[in-house]
């Protein structure tokens, strides 16, 4: 699942939710970005390239609309059959919107609404797993172990020639890492857990073993840069790459996923009620509504560990995390 969040500034979020779509390029995952809208005389060489390029998002930068007029760029959307959005940078004049445009052949599985206004995101379903964000402009700079180890193996980023035209653009290839079952035995989900434990653990060393004993806080250290591959969280235990080991990310999710200080810019979770105010309902759907929710929002912000609310630990009412506990 992709996210595209802040005006003129794209990044992507990956994560699995359905089935890869027939036509997806089982390779890679592909960004086509033009730094600003292309002219009308530029459109139909464009579209020709896009039909055959079939990119999973196009990203247009520096885009201009009139309010209450069609862009020319969805009617370039409606034509490949892709979705179109709009992303606004700012209020607008009365007469023009400025932001960025995004079109995708990827069903979209969230999006933010009126109602959230600065949020600004899409949510790109690819069918394949979670991975940290990407800007095609510095892809080489950003590309690290961290991001492939969620299942990229390779990036590259090359200038695009759009026929007809000067406009610049950038192609963003991600691919996907290969299935490697075959050297990695303890991934085969036809044995059970304990056979897969023993062969993990034999092809461990012993660093590496030592290295999921202990955690790192996922903020840095005294407002220090964060851990390598951290997302930005309460905890943070590096993975083992060379294993297919992902890193964990865990996130205080009692009330809901948090973000604290805003160190993950344009994350926005449900804030839920307090674990005392949903044992007080006393409607399991309510509280399973609750739990689902947070473990959906923390998924599509690439955490896989939630530190959640406690059950019967209130002995003391002066107790500064009792909102926490259900009793």
């Amino acid at each position: 699942m992709k996210t595209f969040t802040k005006p003129l500034a794209l990044s992507l979020a990956l994560s699995a939710a359905l089935a890869a779509p027939a036509w997806a390029d089982p390779a890679a995952f592909t960004v086509l970005t033009l730094e600003q809208a292309p002219t009308a005389e530029a459109m139909p060489a464009l579209a020709a390239q896009l039909k055959s390029l079939k990119v999973d998002a196009v990203s247009v930068r520096q885009v201009q609309r009139g309010i209450g007029q069609v862009d020319p760029l969805q009617v370039l959307a409606d034509g490949l059959g892709y979705e179109y959005r709009f992303i606004a940078a700012g209020k607008d004049d009365g007469q023009t919107q400025r932001g960025q445009a995004v079109l995708t052949r990827l069903p979209i599985a969230a999006e933010s609404g009126p109602d959230q206004p600065g949020l600004n995101y899409l949510r790109l379903d690819d069918g394949r797993h979670t991975a940290a964000g990407f800007d095609p402009a510095r892809v080489a700079l950003e590309a690290d172990a961290s991001y492939f180890s969620d299942g990229f193996q390779a990036a590259s980023s090359a200038p695009f020639k759009v026929e007809g035209s000067t406009l610049r653009a950038t192609l963003l290839t991600l691919a996907y890492a290969a299935d490697k079952h075959g050297d990695t035995p303890w991934m085969d989900t036809t044995l059970n857990a304990d056979a897969r434990a023993a062969l993990l653990l034999k092809a461990m060393t012993e660093d590496e073993k030592f290295q999921m004993l202990h955690s790192y806080f996922g903020l840095g250290k005294d407002g220090g840069p964060l851990p390598e591959g951290a997302v930005g969280s309460a905890g943070f235990v590096p993975g083992v790459a060379r294993l297919g080991i992902p890193s964990q990310q865990s996130a205080d999710a009692g009330v809901g996923v948090t973000n604290p200080g805003g160190i993950r810019p344009g994350d926005f979770a449900t804030a839920m009620p307090s674990g005392p105010s949903t044992a007080s309902s006393w409607n399991p759907q309510v509280a399973f509504a609750g739990g689902a929710t947070m473990g959906r929002e923390a998924w599509q912000q690439r955490f896989n560990i939630l530190l959640s609310g406690s059950v019967n630990l209130q002995r003391d009412p002066r107790n500064g995390r009792n909102f926490e506990a259900s009793t």
